[in-house]
């Protein structure tokens, strides 16, 4: 055998192992919808380019005053993979989302509420935070459903979303192992938000989340002196705070403070990303 057909096999060989893993480049005939974009990370990561995506809240937007317009009504209505949060406090899905579902949808749909009650055996209702997306071991359970629907619609491709699905799973057993060792080695188990939006977090590792916002509603003068006492007693220098969510209410409480606030978007698309300001943040390191 020549030094040249040798090559030309060593490539070929090299191609069809990057086939075998590379996402599907043909017409996304896979439609997913999800509510927040964190949940369409799942999808981009798992299927790649084989599976377009809607986003019932754009990036940039929040639930609370959103609405989806009809062309994104009628994505939702065709999509074969829904992804939910589920949380029963999640009010734009009960309103917006659930009701456009076929029975076929909501039983084969990805539910996070209903991954945390089997994840946590104890799991009871926080009702100020349905930022479920925001624990990764929900989120790794929801990738290992994701793959198995992906691998069930799409058979002849069932091995890149098995292959894809379990190099993401590595990755965020690292990111547990590592949050896990931040909130091991932190001086306290506390942290301070303006918005509560962590509290799932909070549950994975064992840390106590502090919300200046209750209820959707900031402190009175009387409830900001008490909480100010608090954090001047507990040391608490840096308030993590998510855009839209009265910045300027919470730089006055962390100007009394000698602190600092570090904003920190909990619908980012890109959810690695968005893990790792939190880590940051928790660190007490700026967010790049």
């Amino acid at each position: 055998m020549t030094a040249m057909v040798q090559m030309r096999l060593a490539i070929s060989a090299v191609l069809l192992s990057l086939l075998s893993v590379a996402p599907v480049a043909s017409a996304k005939s896979l439609q997913a919808a999800t509510t927040v974009p964190p949940l369409a990370w799942l999808v981009d990561e798992i299927a790649g380019d084989a599976a377009g995506v809607t986003v019932m809240v754009p990036e940039g937007h929040v639930p609370e005053s959103s609405q989806p317009s009809p062309g994104t009504l009628l994505q939702l209505r065709s999509a074969g993979i829904v992804i939910l949060v589920g949380h029963p406090a999640f009010t734009f899905e009960i309103k917006y989302v659930v009701p456009h579902l076929s029975e076929q949808q909501q039983a084969d749909s990805i539910n996070l509420y209903r991954l945390a009650q089997l994840i946590y055996p104890d799991f009871s209702i926080d009702e100020d935070d349905p930022h479920l997306w925001t624990s990764p071991l929900v989120m790794r359970e929801a990738a290992k459903q994701l793959a198995d629907i992906l691998a069930r619609q799409d058979p002849d491709h069932a091995d890149m979303y098995r292959g894809r699905s379990t190099a993401l799973i590595m990755q965020l057993d690292q990111l547990i192992e590592r949050f896990q060792s931040m909130a091991t080695s932190r001086g306290s188990k506390r942290f301070v938000v303006y918005h509560p939006a962590w509290g799932s977090l909070e549950r994975d590792f064992q840390l106590e989340q502090v919300s200046i916002e209750h209820h959707g509603k900031a402190p009175g003068p009387a409830g900001l002196a008490r909480m100010l006492d608090d954090f001047r007693h507990h040391g608490d220098k840096v308030i993590i705070t998510s855009p839209g969510h009265a910045q300027r209410d919470a730089a006055v409480i962390a100007s009394q403070l000698d602190g600092e606030i570090v904003v920190v978007d909990p619908l980012l698309r890109d959810w690695d990303e968005m893990m790792e300001n939190v880590m940051s943040a928790l660190a007490g390191g700026k967010v790049q």
